[in-house]
């Protein structure tokens, strides 16, 4: 369309010059007609060099107030988000527990298990019967003294002279004459565990600080407590775990 315009400009602008004369018509028609050849060429140069862009159709320029909103909304979530990280690394702390300067409680319970001395294989001092039993929490009636009171042991019947054995190995911490309980020997077992054994004949056989095996003989079966003088030849028995009396018959076997 550009160049037939340009054509037709062409023809106006020599229109004029047709009525000279022939030579100068000529030279005139080749002048003007190179004029025009050469815009048409620069005018075909600069489209190529500077091609016309256009916006697309649909291209929406948003105004600065729907920038600025958006700019906003980022800057919230982003702020929303930073807090929300901050609350969850705050919980995180909070909720591990602090483990310094805390001793292994399960490695020393561990430890005790393979330390203490296991009641459940006690053997009996003696063979025999129980005449009287273990009584803390109600009383019992004593022939010898007559009189309702506690028994924090158990009789054993034996004959006179029966050897009595530790029920567990342990370290002698006492042999004395006790007006209640005559000839008496005391073995620590460690942990806590003492028994004791009474009413024996004698105990010239151990001393104090002596180490006793288990099964070890300590003395034997006599009448020398006053207290239960009245009761046939028998060994008084005593169990204590952590200086609080128990029922010796729910760790020894084989007693009646």
């Amino acid at each position: 369309m550009n160049n037939m315009r340009l054509l037709s400009k062409v023809k106006a602008a020599i229109k004029p010059y047709k009525r000279l004369p022939g030579f100068l018509y000529k030279k005139s028609f080749h002048i003007v007609a190179s004029l025009c050849l050469i815009t048409i060429i620069a005018t075909i140069a600069w489209s190529l060099r500077n091609p016309i862009i256009r916006e697309p159709d649909n291209y929406i320029v948003e105004n600065e107030e729907d920038v600025l909103g958006q700019t906003n909304i980022v800057d919230e979530k982003e702020e929303s988000k930073d807090i929300e990280e901050e609350q969850e690394i705050a919980i995180i702390e909070h909720s591990i527990p602090i483990v310094e300067n805390v001793r292994p409680i399960v490695d020393k319970q561990s430890n005790e298990k393979e330390t203490k001395p296991d009641l459940s294989v006690m053997m009996p001092p003696v063979v025999g019967k129980t005449i009287v039993d273990f009584a803390v929490d109600e009383l019992i009636y004593s022939r010898t003294l007559e009189q309702w009171q506690t028994h924090p042991g158990i009789d054993i019947v034996a004959d006179e002279g029966t050897p009595v054995k530790a029920v567990l190995s342990g370290t002698i911490v006492d042999t004395l004459y006790d007006a209640k309980l005559g000839n008496l020997v005391v073995i620590d077992h460690g942990d806590g565990i003492i028994s004791r054994y009474g009413n024996l004949k004698s105990f010239s056989s151990v001393e104090k600080g002596q180490v006793i095996k288990k099964s070890e003989v300590i003395g034997a079966v006599g009448k020398s407590s006053l207290f239960e003088s009245e009761d046939p030849p028998h060994l008084h028995f005593e169990l204590k775990i952590d200086n609080k009396p128990v029922d010796p018959k729910r760790y020894l076997p084989k007693i009646e």
